[in-house]
């Protein structure tokens, strides 16, 4: 049986041959798949997708519907905003296994979070000329001991700081 491509437009990206049939265009795949073919390039290139078979003569490049879930996970994945390589990892992973590597990523990401968010409040105290100060620190009364102590109190910008 002779195998060859029906590039007609609109034949609907199969491939002829009982095999090659269940084969989809990369436009077909990126569609189904809930991304842009310039993205299924992208993992092509970063190994994330590479396609299942690549015509010789046309370079055209195919896949199989099966994997169309990893093309949606992929997509999920890179909308925490996970990078390629993470996305990598993840695929690589058995499920559990996987499942441990997005809840390690997210927890990352929320102690990044947390931190850019204490780093916001900061600033913008600092740039309202230093309104709301109170605002910024909580301030806990507890009661101790009587003792003798000394305090001594001042407020300072940070470049009249002694280093």
């Amino acid at each position: 049986m002779n195998h060859r491509l029906d590039l007609a437009p609109g034949a609907g990206g199969s491939v002829a041959g009982a095999e090659e049939e269940r084969l989809l265009t990369t436009g077909e795949f990126a569609r189904r798949g809930l991304l842009s073919p310039k993205a299924l390039r992208l993992y092509d290139r970063q190994g994330l997708l590479p396609p299942d078979r690549i015509d010789p003569d046309s370079g055209y490049r195919y896949y199989r519907p099966e994997r169309l879930a990893t093309a949606r996970l992929i997509v999920r994945l890179r909308g925490l905003d996970m990078p390629l390589a993470t996305v990598a990892e993840v695929l690589a992973l058995p499920g559990p296994a996987a499942a441990e590597r997005v809840a390690a990523y997210w927890a990352a990401v929320e102690r990044r979070t947390a931190s850019q968010r204490t780093l916001a409040d900061h600033l913008r105290v600092q740039l309202s000329g230093l309104e709301g100060i109170d605002e910024m620190y909580r301030i806990e009364q507890r009661d101790v001991p009587e003792q003798l102590v000394l305090t001594e109190q001042r407020r300072a910008r940070p470049e009249e700081l002694d280093r």
